[in-house]
């Protein structure tokens, strides 16, 4: 590996088995340890080669972070560390081809680098900016504020991030309180629109059936021949017999308490005789049918069948709540992001992470990562490192809905100091992607959530606290039957009293007043 003009050429899957089980003795990190080739990974594609002068390039100093699954950490008991991971192998097999000589210097706090309100950077973007490292064995954005100071192995991508706030599913089992979320709950079955349309439609329902009954034929008969009986009607009401009036004396809002009797499946106690009508009728219990269908069979569906209820859904509603800690890695590029914010809820993500109230620092170690899953904690994170780290615990966190998902790619980063050993380096990981061996790796690695959780699709049980909003319905509608009858009652004494005949005629001799006064000011003026 000293030779001082290095060339590789990989040809074929064997080769390749006797360059990763080659050792390494010059690599501090590996302590000269023999690296063996993942079972099942393959090489495929044409010869290749890339070229290095490995002799001019002084040793290369490697800076990284325990990141699983890209780096592993251990510290062993004579102090010295284990290194492992995805990146770690990726970054082996670099160093073998290039026959470079390195030393690794885990870094133990700083995280991945962000810019402080001094403009000094921290973490392992100032490891490479200020020249105490060469190459950055890591996973992070490409950002421009970072550009500007280091740059990046970016001729491929070795990782995706999918970034967003997560936390722990669940509700309360309690009975939920009485607000007007609580009643509109019952409209969750059917979309906001087809509530408009409903409203719209019993409205044109009631004036078409006040229509047909004006104007109908059959209607307008038994409107010739009740003439008589209605004036009949009237005196025997006058006299304390109850009477009913025909169904054509029906007003505007008789039809739309009949059409909505209609829609909730109550019967109408006359039937008009004209053909015109009586088809409003039938639309209304057209409608009634199937409306009445799906909203019942999606109020069965989204109370019976299992979904995942979340205890927070926006950033707001974080900061608001009492006893919420947020969760981020150290350094993470999103802090600068909320540091600049003029969302008032991302900057005050910000104050926690610099003042450390309510915050959590995920550094992925024994098991402090179980805070992750703990209620009342909202993490910021790439989902891939959560799913290595919790295993089968990760299943209990669900995305916030409506929150941005940070999508991007990750790249190594490297000193702006070295930029022969940039170019070798970005021509071997592009070969490796074309090869399908980078992918390979990275699929040793790197599992999703789908691999590991499998959704819930049985029937969960109904509580008192699903029902709670329908069983309230009739307590809420007797308080405020009693309600309007006392109101009913106080006015009917009201009226009934010498104090309102005394209000009536004050304000009838009030605008009598002022009618004469209008008079005379009229008939001056002609004057």
């Amino acid at each position: 590996m000293n030779a001082a003009h290095y060339v590789i050429s990989i040809v074929s899957h064997r080769e390749l088995g006797s360059l990763w089980q080659r050792r390494c003795p010059d690599a501090v990190g590996r302590g000269g340890a023999t690296m063996e080739l993942p079972a099942g990974l393959q090489f495929v594609g044409q010869p290749w080669t890339v070229s290095f002068n490995a002799s001019l390039e002084p040793d290369v100093v490697v800076t990284t972070m325990h990141n699983p699954p890209f780096v592993l950490i251990q510290r062993l008991a004579n102090g010295t560390f284990l290194y492992d991971g995805y990146l770690v192998q990726l970054w082996e097999l670099i160093a073998a081809e290039l026959g470079l000589r390195y030393r690794i210097e885990p870094l133990l706090s700083g995280g991945f680098g962000s810019v402080g309100e001094n403009g000094t950077w921290s973490g392992m973007v100032g490891e490479l900016a200020y020249g105490r490292a060469d190459v950055a064995v890591t996973a992070i954005y490409l950002r421009q504020d970072r550009a500007s100071v280091i740059d990046y192995l970016d001729s491929v991508a070795v990782a995706r991030s999918y970034s967003t706030f997560y936390v722990r599913a669940g509700k309360d089992e309690g009975l939920p309180p009485v607000t007007a979320e609580l009643f509109g709950s019952l409209l969750q079955p059917l979309h906001g629109s087809v509530w408009w349309a409903v409203l719209v439609s019993l409205l044109v329902l009631a004036l078409v059936l006040r229509i047909a009954l004006f104007f109908g034929l059959s209607d307008r008969v038994q409107r010739t021949t009740n003439i008589s009986s209605r004036s009949a009607g009237r005196k025997r009401e006058s006299s304390g017999e109850l009477t009913q009036g025909p169904v054509v004396d029906m007003g505007l809002g008789s039809c739309l308490l009949f059409s909505f009797t209609s829609f909730v499946g109550q019967g109408w106690p006359d039937l008009p005789l004209g053909t015109p009508a009586r088809l409003v009728a039938a639309s209304c219990w057209a409608l009634r049918t199937i409306i009445y269908t799906s909203y019942t069979a999606n109020l069965i569906s989204h109370m019976v069948v299992h979904s995942v209820a979340l205890p927070i859904r926006s950033l707001k509603e974080f900061a608001e709540q009492p006893g919420w800690r947020l969760a981020i890695q150290p350094g993470h590029a999103i802090l600068n992001d909320w540091r600049r914010s003029r969302d008032p809820y991302e900057r005050e993500l910000y104050r926690r992470s610099v003042t450390r109230q309510g915050f959590i620092e995920i550094n992925f170690k024994g098991d402090s990562v179980f805070e992750l899953v703990q209620p009342k904690v909202m993490t910021f994170v790439n989902f891939d490192k959560v799913v290595f780290a919790l295993g089968p615990e990760v299943c209990h966190l669900v995305p916030i809905p409506g929150l941005t998902v940070k999508s991007k790619d990750l790249f190594m980063g490297i000193s702006k100091r070295r930029p022969a050993l940039r170019r070798a380096i970005n021509d071997i990981l592009l070969k490796m992607k074309e090869t399908g061996m980078l992918a390979e790796l990275k699929a040793r690695w790197i599992k999703s959530k789908d691999e590991m959780c499998v959704m819930k699709s049985e029937y969960q049980q109904m509580s008192l606290g699903d029902m709670f909003v329908v069983l309230i319905i009739l307590p809420v509608a007797m308080v405020a039957c009693a309600g309007i009858c006392l109101i009913e009652w106080g006015w009917f004494r009201f009226s009934q009293s010498g104090m309102y005949s005394k209000i009536i005629g004050k304000m009838s001799d009030s605008l009598l007043a002022v009618a004469f006064l209008k008079s005379r000011r009229t008939e001056i003026r002609g004057k």
